[in-house]
């Protein structure tokens, strides 16, 4: 690392390899690098301050600590630097590393870990928590987490991917807003459990969704064997239990009930769910 030149400007840099060089980065390159970036959470501000000190005071030392790049060109690390020499208005030399995996940067945070939520925030999300919740446990769905079989190569749940997503499918932050109020009423169910359950429900039919969450909301009974009414009740007791349902048995046993609730029959017990063991059974589809 003997280059001290200026640092090449951000699509000059050679994302794909994993290589780091040590350059001059002046404000206006800082800029480029820092519009960039993957948004994965804050800038910390504190941080800021106190590199920006260090610069102004002419103690900033060049420590080898790169600003990272991914191999997509997204800066992933050293946005507080970069920040600290924009306000500051000086060039600083620095490390810039590229081709580094967004994995990777993950397990070299020693500070706080990369939280879902934050770059949600960054991205201009609102109700980060319930769109990070939603986000999660349709992902662990679509990715086969409930089936008894599991693909040992399905995909990693990483902030990127959940982004990716959520690109792909925006209805989710419809479904996140739904969620979080509808878990509030119900009060057994969380934001992450209903949102799941909504996704799951959508292909067959929104409707009958949302006269099955009215109705297990609501507690009214169409006679005995309801299974929206059986269901509801045994939510409810579930809630306070010591040992509690595992979330895949709940969100089973309510897709059970849906599907009852749409063909118009009724339980003579409480429902059921066999997860694991000889008599395991394949997680319910809606239909």
């Amino acid at each position: 690392m003997t280059n001290t030149k200026n640092a090449p400007a951000i699509d000059k840099l050679d994302h794909a390899s994993q290589k780091t060089i040590s350059a001059i980065v002046t404000p206006k390159i800082a800029e480029g690098y820092l519009a960039a970036s993957a948004n994965l959470r804050p800038v910390p501000q504190k941080s800021v301050r106190k590199i920006l000190t260090d610069i102004r005071g002419g103690n900033f030392m060049f420590t080898g600590n790169p600003i990272k790049f991914a191999p997509d060109g997204k800066l992933i690390d050293g946005a507080a630097v970069l920040s600290a020499i924009i306000r500051a208005n000086t060039p600083v030399k620095v490390a810039i590393a590229t081709g580094i995996s967004y994995a990777a940067r993950n397990a070299m945070d020693s500070g706080a870990q990369f939280k879902l939520k934050d770059a949600l925030v960054n991205n201009g999300i609102t109700r980060a928590n319930a769109v990070q919740a939603a986000l999660n446990g349709i992902q662990e769905y679509e990715n086969g987490e409930f089936e008894q079989e599991k693909d040992p190569f399905r995909p990693a749940i990483t902030i990127p991917a959940s982004l990716d997503f959520l690109a792909k499918n925006p209805s989710v932050k419809q479904i996140a807003s739904d969620a979080e109020n509808l878990s509030r009423k119900l009060g057994f169910l969380s934001t992450k459990q209903v949102a799941t359950l909504l996704w799951i429900f959508a292909p067959v039919s929104t409707e009958d969704s949302a006269e099955f969450f009215k109705k297990l909301h609501k507690g009214y009974s169409d006679g005995e064997g309801d299974p929206v009414f059986v269901l509801r009740e045994q939510l409810i007791v579930n809630k306070d239990a010591m040992s509690k349902l595992p979330n895949r048995t709940v969100l089973a046993i309510t897709v059970k009930a849906f599907n009852l609730y749409r063909s118009g029959e009724t339980v003579k017990k409480n429902l059921t769910f066999v997860g694991g063991g000889t008599r395991a059974e394949s997680f319910p589809k809606a239909k």
